[in-house]
C-alpha cells in the first residue's frame, strides 16, 4: 500500500512546486505586476514538462506481444461492458471518488478564498498552497504505511470520519481568526486527514469490478469522477459563498460529499484486504 500511496503523494509535490513558485512571485512582484502578468509565469514554467512526458512515453515498452494484443477486447467494447453490465459498480466508484476529489479541490481553493474572503495578503495565501503540498505529500505516504499495518478499510474510513467531524469547526476558527498561522494550521489539519484517506481510497475501486474489466472500471471511474466532481468543485464552492454571503457555505457541501464517501466505503465488499493479500485475485471475483 505504501508504494501505491505515491500516486497521490506525487500530485501533492506538484502542488508544492506551484505553491513555492507562486509564493516567490508574490514576494518579488508588486500587486499590480502580479495581477497583470505575474500569474502567467507558473503556466509558462509548466509547459517545460511537456518534452519530459514525450520522452518518457517514447521509452515505454509494450508488455504484450502482438498476438495477445489482437485477442484483447477493443476499448469501445470494454467501455460498453463496464457501463452496461457494471453500472452499479460505476456509480459506487463515483461515490467513492466524490468525497476525496471535492475535498482536495476545496483545499486548493483556500488560496483564492484567503485573498477574496479572508482578505489576507497574496504571499500569505500562497503560503497556504505550499502547506497543502507538504502536508498532502506526508499525509499520503503516512496513509499508505498505515494501510500496510491496519488494512485498507480502516485507513480509508477513519481519517475521513475525523475530517467530517473537524471540517466545520476548523473552518469557523479560520474565518473568525484569519492569519498566516491559522491558515497554515487549518490546511495542515484538513490536508493530512484528506491525504491519508485518499491515498488508499482508490485501491477500493478494483474491488467493485469483476477481474475481466477491473482495470477498465478503475480508469473510467477515476477519470469520470475527477472530471465531474473535480471539474465543478471550484465553481460550486465559489458560487455557494457568493450567492449566500456565508463564508462557510462551501464547507457544508464538502461535508455532504464526505458523508456520501464514507457510506460508499462501507458499501464495498471485502474491503478488509491486508497488504499480504493485495492485489485482489485475478482469477475470480472479489
Amino acid at each position: 500500500m505504501a508504494s501505491s500511496s505515491w500516486q497521490l503523494a506525487s500530485q501533492n509535490l506538484g502542488s508544492l512546486a506551484g505553491g513555492l513558485i507562486g509564493f516567490g512571485l508574490a514576494l518579488a512582484l508588486s500587486k499590480s505586476s502580479y495581477s497583470g502578468w505575474g500569474w502567467r509565469v507558473p503556466f509558462a514554467i509548466g509547459v517545460l514538462i511537456a518534452p519530459v512526458g514525450v520522452y518518457v512515453r517514447s521509452r515505454l515498452t509494450e508488455t504484450l506481444v502482438k498476438s495477445q494484443r489482437t485477442k484483447s477486447a477493443s476499448a469501445a467494447g470494454m467501455l460498453a461492458t463496464v457501463i452496461r453490465s457494471n453500472w452499479a459498480g460505476l456509480i459506487l466508484g463515483l461515490a467513492l471518488i466524490a468525497g476525496g476529489t471535492i475535498t482536495q479541490y476545496f483545499l486548493l481553493t483556500l488560496t483564492p478564498y484567503a485573498i477574496r474572503t479572508l482578505h489576507l495578503p497574496d504571499s500569505t495565501a500562497m503560503l497556504g498552497t505550499v502547506t497543502l503540498g507538504v502536508t498532502g505529500f506526508l499525509g499520503a505516504l503516512a496513509g499508505g504505511r498505515l494501510a500496510d499495518r491496519f488494512g485498507i478499510r480502516t485507513v480509508a474510513i477513519t481519517p475521513r470520519v475525523v475530517l467530517v467531524l473537524l471540517l466545520l469547526p476548523v473552518m469557523k476558527f479560520l474565518v473568525m481568526s484569519p492569519s498566516a498561522a491559522t491558515l497554515v494550521l487549518a490546511i495542515s489539519i484538513l490536508s493530512l486527514l484528506q491525504a491519508a484517506s485518499a491515498a488508499v481510497l482508490i485501491m477500493l475501486i478494483p474491488l467493485i469490478f469483476p477481474p475481466a474489466v477491473r482495470a477498465t472500471g478503475l480508469s473510467i471511474t477515476y477519470a469520470l469522477g475527477v472530471a465531474i466532481f473535480g471539474g465543478t468543485a471550484t465553481y460550486v464552492v465559489t458560487w455557494l459563498v457568493g450567492v449566500t454571503g456565508d463564508p462557510l457555505a462551501s464547507t457544508y457541501y464538502v461535508v455532504a460529499a464526505n458523508v456520501v464517501g464514507v457510506l460508499a466505503i462501507l458499501s464495498v465488499r471485502n474491503a478488509d484486504y491486508e497488504s499480504e493479500a493485495w492485489p485482489p485475485p485475478a482469477d475470480r471475483a472479489v
